[in-house]
């Protein structure tokens, strides 16, 4: 007798007994098992003769020999099955299968009843049986029909995920993404019937301790090998993928690369906002590496190197120096993160003295900073944050920085976690591994719990604390799944056009920026080249930065945007991808030598499609809406502009044609939720401030049920075809059914729920002409320190426009006062109970309004993202040698 098992189907009892035999099925993969707890077989749906053929694995480190496992008995329990195993060691052993999401998982638990310790190695083997044109994927690398055995045995670096795959179906495993470890492995060892596909970890069991270690398989299409994999994983595990969505949102905007925290002058602030910089890498706020609050008892020593600037000062000056630093941060709008170089790294002699249980001597990592590093005066030691006593002083000195300087939250630095620490701690420590000199703990586990830690403390507007990392593509698995964003420390170039892969693939959905610059002088000697070879070369940088940006989700950080015209015009758009988040699977088909990257699902979703050759290329992209999209989707240029869609087969069908350096991004508009009644549309799309609209010239024939995607901050306020009134449309849902007969014209009309009127009432609105205001702003006399900064923000934002466009000279000044406003133009921003829009235009006077401290703050950025639109500056670059320093790179040159 059998039973099938799915996460929506329950057959059985209520409660654990002894079953019979179970087809145990997740997402596309099943797994049959006998009544006894024998596996005896594994298939996939889309190719039944992939694979057929599962086993639970198990070393034993200590004897150097494979542990044979005996089922000894099935249990069930709702939709679980967990088989029992007996063997020669003195362990129980036994293996809970679970269908979860797109697979299952399959939960070794081991604990050792004997005396001595056990190193032990577990996994999970995946026999695959057909093997012609069998592609493998070893977390890192990828074999086409490997003939030898493939996997390389380097933990770092490489995702903890492996997969096997053909043309048609693709299966893959390994660790779930709530497993802490600190080694594991990828395998594949072709055979004669077929290879054996093998993910396994390292555990170390003391006497009487027990484990678990929980892995995921999945069955999928093979059509893009390996990226089928991490999208069944991320969409199985999506709040591992995403920024905690608890932290303050700044921490998934663009880095602002030192222009909040080294800002300085009245326009440090708008820099930043302009170059969507919303938060900043805060670099060693603290006088000596491994005393990041900076204690009285530990104040005093003596460098190697001479100290010098602020943190030179005494005690009470470098506090009050501190705290008054970070405070502009408010001023700034910019998410001061204060950085610490993971707490893996202390000043060499506190390390010593004070914490020498954390010391890691690791032979194969560097252990000891000689050369000018953190604070540039110490020598840096490495050590293990967690568990030790240096790991429960990082834990009271995070905590009592962050609410001493009301952080927003932590940088860190060296965060990829590559040291094997062996010290007196390593018995409290879990996710152990063992090598051939003997257990140990890895320093990836240290960071994670640091970065746990970190999401328990809040700042005073109630937001969890943040991390932002700077992990190395080298580094380990988990050096991206606990933080929130990240920076890649290199330009898109960096190494290879691949570098920077790796951090994506192991971040997901997650906010990912360049840091760096152009770094000229590694391709010409700028100070002998002519000015007109700088700026050849800086144009064709800041091209491959703009294709690399969109192929892999990075926003391009100041050192690359600043002055450059064509990616301060692009940044917006990037900005609004990496934020949507990147995906694995396209989803869409591209002739070469085009490529195409997605962001997003359904109406969400934008395609950036390009090609990099000198010349111009036409083709079509074939975008498969099954696998994103509840129907077929239909797109507009980014920007609006009218694209011709062709629906056939399930598929939008669009015509593709660029030059070369000309990236194509389209915008999810509408889908069609009636298969075959829409068979063409040209679709585009108008957005505007205050109010919007999409057009769809559709041709086709029956009842057309279609879903509109309404622009953020707007709602869908009426729908039309061919200028009379929809009537099945559902407003809230922004649906509407319509009867086609050929050709038509639905309209769909938004309007906004921040901005009140016409654009123009806002765009037009007089606030400077010339070089003279044309209005004042008041605030309420003893207003909030919100609503003077946005009044005082105000009135810089023209200063600096006409700074960067006209003149430094005689930029105007709009003046801030308390009170009443006087006769003429007024600007009121004011905190206020109110219904409606936030920001409304009444005569000559513009009032922008909010209930609270934080809404104002999000209203004011949304109005000063609108004046973009008119008020809109390149700014100026500041390459040396290039003839354009203090002006704006543009695309106008010849060759």
């Amino acid at each position: 007798m059998r039973a099938t098992m799915t996460a929506a189907t329950i057959i059985g009892v209520l409660c654990a007994t002894p079953a019979f035999a179970a087809d145990i099925q997740g997402g596309n993969l099943t797994i049959t098992i006998a009544e006894n707890g024998a596996i005896t077989g594994c298939s996939t749906s889309a190719d039944a003769g992939l694979v057929d053929g599962m086993a639970v694995y198990l070393n034993d480190g200590v004897g150097k020999s494979v542990v044979t496992l005996r089922p000894a008995g099935l249990r069930q329990e709702g939709d679980e099955s967990t088989v029992t195993y007996g063997c020669a060691l003195p362990l129980t052993v036994s293996a809970r299968f679970r269908p979860v999401g797109h697979g299952l998982e399959v939960t070794l638990a081991l604990a050792n009843q004997g005396e001595q310790q056990q190193l032990l190695e577990a996994g999970i083997d995946l026999h695959i049986a057909r093997t012609d044109g069998l592609s493998v994927y070893d977390g890192r690398s990828v074999a086409e029909t490997p003939s030898e055995p493939f996997g390389e045995d380097d933990f770092l670096g490489r995702l903890q995920l492996c997969a096997a795959y053909n043309d048609t179906a693709g299966v893959g495993m390994g660790l779930a993404p709530t497993e802490l470890r600190s080694w594991f492995h990828h395998l594949y060892t072709p055979g004669n019937t077929g290879g054996l596909l093998r993910t396994v970890t390292r555990l170390v069991l003391d006497a009487g301790q027990s484990d678990a270690v929980t892995f995921f398989l999945a069955a999928h299409p093979g059509e893009y090998g390996f990226y089928e994999t991490l999208d069944a994983y991320y969409n199985t595990y999506p709040t591992w993928f995403v920024a905690d969505p608890e932290v303050d949102p700044r921490a998934s905007g663009g880095g602002a690369q030192y222009r909040g925290y080294h800002g300085r002058g009245p326009f440090a602030a708008e820099n930043c906002r302009r170059l969507f910089g919303s938060w900043d890498w805060c670099y060693a706020p603290f006088r000596r590496t491994g005393d990041i609050y900076g204690r009285q008892e530990f104040w005093d020593y003596e460098p190697v190197r001479a100290m010098s600037g602020e943190r030179a000062q005494s005690f009470e000056d470098f506090h009050r120096w501190r705290k008054d630093y970070f405070a502009r941060s408010k001023q700034y709008g910019v998410a001061f993160m204060f950085y610490v170089p993971a707490q893996t790294w202390c000043e060499e002699r506190l390390a010593t003295d004070h914490y020498a249980d954390a010391l890691i001597e690791d032979p194969d990592e560097r252990t000891l900073f000689t050369t000018p590093w953190v604070t540039g005066h110490d020598n840096e030691r490495r050590v293990f944050p967690y568990k030790t006593s240096f790991g429960e002083q990082s834990l009271l000195d995070m905590r009592q920085v962050a609410e001493e300087l009301d952080l927003v939250g932590f940088a860190f630095d060296t965060a990829e976690g590559r040291a094997k620490y062996r010290g007196p701690a390593l018995p409290r420590l879990e996710g152990r591994a063992w090598d051939e000199n003997g257990p140990y703990c890895r320093e990836n586990i240290a960071v994670a719990r640091l970065a746990q830690f970190v999401h328990t403390l809040h700042d005073s507007r109630g937001y969890k604390l943040a991390v932002v990392a700077n992990p190395n593509p080298r580094g380990a698995y988990t050096s991206l799944l606990y933080v929130d964003s990240a920076m890649m420390e290199g330009e898109p170039w960096k190494v290879g056009r691949d570098y920077a892969l790796m951090p994506r693939l192991m971040a997901g959905h997650k906010t990912l920026v360049w840091w760096e610059g152009y770094e000229l002088d590694s391709f010409i000697r700028t100070e002998r080249a002519d000015p007109r070879q700088v700026r050849m070369l800086l144009r064709g940088l800041a091209d491959f930065a703009l294709y690399q940006s969109l192929r892999l989700g990075y926003i391009p950080p100041p050192n690359f945007t600043q002055g450059v015209t064509r990616l301060v015009e692009w940044l917006p758009a990037i900005t609004d991808c990496v934020q949507t988040g990147w995906e694995p699977i396209p989803a869409c088909r591209v002739p070469e030598p085009w490529w195409v990257t997605r962001y997003g699902n359904g109406l969400e979703t934008r395609l950036a499609i390009a090609h990099e050759t000198l010349d111009t290329h036409s083709g079509q992209a074939s975008v498969q809406n099954a696998r994103f999209a509840e129907g077929a989707v239909l797109f507009s240029h980014y920007d609006g502009r009218a694209l011709s869609n062709r629906l056939q087969g399930g598929e939008t069908v669009l015509d593709i044609t660029a030059p070369n350096r000309t990236p194509l991004l389209y915008q999810a508009q509408a889908e069609i939720l009636t298969q075959g009644t829409v068979q063409e549309a040209i679709v585009s799309h108008t957005g505007g401030v205050c109010g919007a609209s999409t057009e769809l010239a559709l041709v086709g024939n029956g009842e057309a049920r279609l879903r509109l995607r309404v622009p953020r901050d707007m709602r869908l306020i009426s729908v039309s075809l061919d200028g009379r009134p929809v009537e099945q449309c559902d407003l809230d849902a922004a649906t509407a059914t319509a009867a086609l007969s050929g050709r038509h014209t639905l309209l769909a009309t938004f309007t906004s729920a921040v901005f009140a009127g016409q654009d123009a009432d806002v765009l037009d609105f007089p606030f400077i002409e010339g070089n003279q205001p044309k209005c004042a702003i008041s605030v309420r006399p003893g207003c909030t320190e919100t609503e003077r900064r946005c009044a005082d923000w105000l009135s810089t934002y023209f200063r600096y426009w006409y700074t960067m466009e006209v003149s430094a000279d005689d930029a105007p000044i709009i003046p801030v006062r308390e009170g009443q406003p006087a006769a003429g133009p007024a600007v009121v921003i004011t905190l206020a109970d109110h219904e409606g829009h936030n920001v409304r235009v009444d005569g000559d006077i513009l009032t922008v309004m909010a209930a609270d401290a934080k809404t104002l703050d999000a209203v004011f950025g949304k109005l000063l993202r609108a004046l973009d639109r008119r008020y809109f500056t390149p700014m100026q670059c500041f390459f040396n040698n290039s003839g354009i320093k203090g002006q704006a790179l543009t695309w106008d040159e010849k060759p």
